[in-house]
């Protein structure tokens, strides 16, 4: 069976819906969801690529697309999806790649992109492109909080103005919740963590652009 993940509305054209879904599979529906077409294949590098977790535009109009070891982005021009090279990653067939956000409204070529490396209790990346995807850093490893052995799923923007008045934020299992007002130069718990509670965050809701 394939199971529809997540959705993106194209606000530039009327009744236009993506949605992303297990077994590397794209859908396209051109009446708000009343009906879909099946659009693309998009196979990743590792024996259990089957999930396209998150689709989302980009204040520019990109449409991305982050899934279990891969990225995309979507060229119009071709009507295709195209890999996106995430080269600060080691070893992209042991990343599930689960969330990605615009941390910055006004500068679409910035893109956050929230990682997990399998089997690793302490692998959490959030990769961070300034140049829409052609280079990246792992911004996490060097100033991100400790999670000793927690792991981060989804990141979501509050705001929808310039840098300065917006606030990250990044959830996931156990409670674990952290925020940013200075575009990841620095981070706050929100939440006390609690492993007993197994409270699970796994989607932030971000204003559309």
């Amino acid at each position: 069976d394939i199971n529809v993940i997540d959705f993106a509305v194209d606000a530039s054209t009327s009744g236009k819906v993506w949605g992303s879904a297990t077994h590397s599979r794209v859908f396209l529906s051109t009446d708000y969801g009343a009906s879909w077409t099946y659009h693309s294949y998009l196979p990743g590098n590792g024996p259990d690529m089957a999930r396209l977790n998150r689709i989302k535009y980009a204040t520019d109009g990109t449409l991305w697309i982050a899934g279990d070891h891969r990225v995309f982005k979507y060229a119009a021009l071709t009507d295709t999806f195209d890999l996106v090279q995430v080269d600060a990653a080691s070893d992209l067939s042991a990343l599930h790649f689960y969330d990605f956000e615009f941390p910055d409204p006004g500068d679409a070529q910035k893109v956050w992109i929230l990682a997990h490396l399998s089997g690793s209790t302490s692998s959490m990346s959030l990769f961070e492109t300034s140049d829409g995807g052609a280079s990246w850093v792992d911004i996490w490893a060097t100033g991100g909080p400790k999670l000793y052995g927690l792991y981060l799923e989804t990141i979501g923007r509050q705001g929808n103005c310039a840098s300065a008045d917006v606030r990250i934020w990044v959830a996931g299992y156990f409670n674990v919740m952290f925020s940013t007002d200075d575009q990841g130069a620095s981070w706050q718990r929100r939440i006390a963590w609690d492993a007993m509670k197994k409270t699970r965050w796994q989607r932030i809701v971000s204003p559309h652009p």
